[in-house]
């Protein structure tokens, strides 16, 4: 099996007669997404309606490689980073944009959305729609119109440097009052509880619980809008395959609110608002693969499946 890069061809990699299935899956979500069945409905750059989506997973990493991020981080890598690493590869970039189109005469030529998403993915517009454009009182815009995966030596290095600056952030201050210090104390011990994988320049921050044998994942977002966090029931291994399995989407505060059922208090963080429930089979995660991948959703391998924490 392979996956389009472009022109070229992504080798499928196995080890020995093994390919793990991740990767497996990973492959043929890169191959459906710019398959000309999607075109339809996805592109690459937003701004050149004719791109297909970029879609990078390079060979696994080596021994030597892995030890050398852990001697740059002074971490010793969680198991399941060592075998995204070291069995299913050393990076994964994968990156698309809903449909748009330039409309005719516009002298700017701003893309505008080509495509209509059910109901559930849209909101009410504030401010600026996600194309750029004004809003307007009764203008409905999507939820997010693009979606991406990063994972990579790269990105954990970076993510150790982005996540000290954070915890530094949210450290409380003896100058703070009652309530602002029980809330960064809050964001604080959340924080602290993750391994960092990612930080987007948005300061939308992704971990693993460092806590043993919780197989969970940690998402947090702070911005000028909103501040909250998730709790997301599923190892790496498996949130990687249900990102996929849903675009991929983006790990961001809104994608993830979106695919979560709930909300819930955090016993350590409890100023800390949290969202709950994401997974592959919530309501608005059928509705969605559903529609994205034009009625025939890829299913999640039956190996990965077996893994403890999927639903069904």
């Amino acid at each position: 099996m392979t996956a389009l890069k472009g022109r070229e061809h992504i080798p499928a990699f196995f080890i020995g007669d093994y390919m793990h299935p991740l990767r497996q899956f990973l492959l043929e979500i890169g191959e459906r997404l710019r398959s000309n069945a999607m075109a339809a409905r996805v592109q690459g750059d937003w701004n050149r309606p004719k791109s297909r989506p970029t879609v990078r997973i390079e060979p696994p990493a080596s021994l030597a490689e892995i030890s050398a991020l852990e001697d740059r981080t002074g971490q010793a890598l969680p198991e399941e980073v060592r075998e995204v690493l070291g069995e299913v590869s050393r990076e994964i970039h994968i990156e698309w944009s809903l449909r748009s189109r330039i409309p005719f005469g516009l002298r700017r030529r701003k893309p505008v959305l080509a495509v209509n998403l059910p109901d559930a993915f849209m909101r009410q517009c504030v401010g600026e729609a996600p194309d750029g454009t004004p809003c307007t009182p009764s203008r409905l815009v999507p939820h997010f119109i693009d979606g991406n995966m990063r994972f990579s030596i790269g990105d954990l290095e970076n993510a150790f440097t982005a996540h000290a600056v954070i915890l530094e952030d949210h450290t409380p201050k003896p100058f703070m009052c009652g309530s602002d210090a029980r809330y960064f104390s809050s964001v604080h011990a959340f924080l602290s509880r993750g391994f960092p994988i990612s930080v987007t320049p948005w300061q939308d921050w992704l971990a693993m619980d460092r806590r043993a044998g919780t197989g969970t994942m940690l998402q947090f977002s702070s911005d000028v809008f909103d501040t909250a966090a998730s709790e997301i029931k599923l190892g790496l291994v498996q949130f990687l395959a249900a990102q996929a399995a849903l675009g991929p989407i983006s790990p961001d505060l809104r994608s993830i609110r979106v695919f979560s059922t709930g909300h819930a208090q955090l016993q350590e963080s409890p100023e800390l608002f949290c969202h709950a429930g994401f997974s592959v089979d919530t309501p608005n995660s059928l509705l969605w693969r559903e529609w994205f991948w034009g009625g025939q959703p890829p299913e999640i391998p039956a190996a990965l499946l077996a893994r403890s924490g999927f639903p069904g």
